[in-house]
């Protein structure tokens, strides 16, 4: 049932060591609000293809001052940050010596030292939503992960960015930089 799922998020808790790593690390990048990005899933089938955005839907958000953006987008995409970088104008950080799909202890760490996640419904989501992190999540709608709800059940504190059918990602990413 619906009302089975946790009514707070926190039900995960990162290593307090690591916590504190991450939030030296994050400090470095002076005061501005430290959001992490990640736009696609390393599950790429034919219906999350149409489900997920390109790095280069994000300019919207990109160009939105304040903010330090930083990568939790795992798997190979050097050359979509590249790009993104050189497009916009904007450092999105990351580190060489951070496994963001295999080292789940650091990136646990490194979300509860971000102001804020963006996903598209991924794991990435699911894990800084337990943290208990605020995050936002981008998703296509209808999708089975909202279980027939207008939020995230599992994950109460995310604010759901949809996308219907017949809108594309750039209007909404749009609606995102405005929020």
């Amino acid at each position: 049932k619906l009302t089975d799922f946790p009514s707070q998020s926190n039900y995960l808790v990162a290593e307090r060591g690591l916590v504190t790593k991450w939030r030296d690390r994050l400090s470095a990048l002076g005061g501005k609000l430290k959001v992490g990005i990640s736009w696609r899933s390393g599950l790429m089938t034919a219906r999350r293809l149409t489900a997920l955005s390109q790095l280069a839907d994000w300019a919207p958000l990109l160009s939105v001052p304040g903010v330090s953006f930083v990568n939790l987008q795992y798997g190979d995409c050097a050359a979509e940050l590249a790009a993104a970088e050189a497009a916009n104008g904007v450092s999105i950080h990351r580190w060489d010596d951070l496994d963001l799909k295999d080292d789940l202890e650091d990136v646990a760490a490194l979300c509860c030292g971000l102001d804020l996640v963006l996903h598209m419904g991924t794991s990435i989501g699911d894990l800084a939503g337990g943290l208990g992190r605020p995050c936002w999540a981008l998703l296509r709608v209808p999708e089975y992960i909202m279980l027939g709800t207008d939020h995230l059940p599992y994950c109460p504190g995310a604010r759901v960015f949809a996308k219907p059918y017949d809108r594309d990602w750039p209007e909404v990413l749009q609606e995102v930089a405005e929020a």
